[in-house]
């Protein structure tokens, strides 16, 4: 996994690594869409979405999903959208929820104070802003990189993950050292 970011490693301690291999990473930025901002919103539309509610299924693709992942996106709720949330959040912005350690899990919208489910990154204080700012990557690869990503991943969309992470390599004159694969029709979870 690509915590926090791309070819982070390759890019600030380059001399410990021959090359490396992105398969689906995280990308952490200061600037949305990242997941602290996609995945509050995934969680909020896919109970309305199971509801029938009008504009649910646009949420969702708005937050980075692709409508053709649709036959993923109930299994990725119930067992991996709200989880991951929560363990992103709980190490970049601990004291969102208090004493309470990674969240409550599986919160409607609107429950109360401390809600993953209703975070809002953009409204987080100064200090999470630099906290993700620390742990994102520039594109500054300095060692070979190879990047694998599905593009139905209904965990890490592909989109504002390694296709944004590949124009990061590409403004930084390193695109010479990085090559991106995109699987078509692949997923983050093998099994699906």
């Amino acid at each position: 996994m690509r915590l926090p970011g791309g070819g982070r490693q390759l890019e600030n301690v380059p001399w410990l690594y021959d090359g490396g291999l992105d398969w689906e990473g995280v990308l952490l930025t200061l600037r949305s869409p990242n997941l602290l901002a996609t995945l509050p919103p995934a969680l909020r539309a896919h109970p309305r979405l199971r509801a029938g509610e009008p504009g649910a299924r646009e949420a969702l693709a708005a937050a980075g999903h692709p409508p053709e992942s649709e036959p993923l996106w109930d299994t990725h709720y119930r067992t991996q959208w709200d989880t991951f949330q929560r363990l992103i959040r709980e190490e970049v912005d601990p004291g969102y929820d208090g004493a309470t350690e990674a969240g409550t899990p599986f919160c409607r919208e609107g429950t109360g104070k401390g809600r993953d489910t209703d975070y809002a990154y953009a409204a987080r204080p100064r200090a999470v802003h630099d906290t993700v700012a620390r742990l994102s990557p520039t594109g500054r690869v300095r060692r070979p990189l190879i990047t694998l990503h599905g593009t139905l991943d209904a965990l890490v969309p592909i989109g504002p993950g390694s296709d944004r992470y590949a124009r990061l390599v590409d403004r930084a004159h390193r695109g010479d050292r990085h090559r991106y694969y995109r699987v078509t029709g692949g997923n983050h979870t093998d099994g699906l």
